[in-house]
């Protein structure tokens, strides 16, 4: 295993830095009114972490069932072929629009799902 993965976070208490962002999202999330979300950084930063840490503690268990990770950077470096070889937007992706049209129409659809 991985010591990033082996030593991941797994709550708020365990995410170091970011105290004001991390305490919006913890009483946001206990309470079950989160907002909408534009989560954006550098690479590593914890992004992923916190955004798995509010699925924990609004879905319990059930939290991989409930979250949709769409990593922007791969979509956007990869373009069509990752749209097209990505099997979980097979079934999404338009040859004839755009990927920007393309990246709109999957993130509405996970969204209104």
């Amino acid at each position: 295993m991985l010591w990033i993965e082996k030593y991941r976070p797994q709550t708020f208490d365990e995410i170091k830095g970011q105290d004001a962002v991390i305490a919006m999202m913890q009483a946001s999330s206990a309470d079950g009114m989160l907002p909408h979300l534009l989560i954006s950084d550098r690479h590593g930063t914890g992004k992923s972490v916190a955004v798995e840490c509010i699925a924990k503690k609004l879905y319990g268990d059930f939290w991989r069932e409930n979250m949709t990770v769409i990593q922007t950077g791969a979509l956007f470096r990869g373009g069509r072929a990752y749209l097209e070889s990505e099997e979980r937007f097979s079934h999404l992706y338009k040859k004839e629009a755009s990927v920007i049209a393309n990246y709109k129409y999957i993130v509405r659809w996970y969204a209104s799902a």
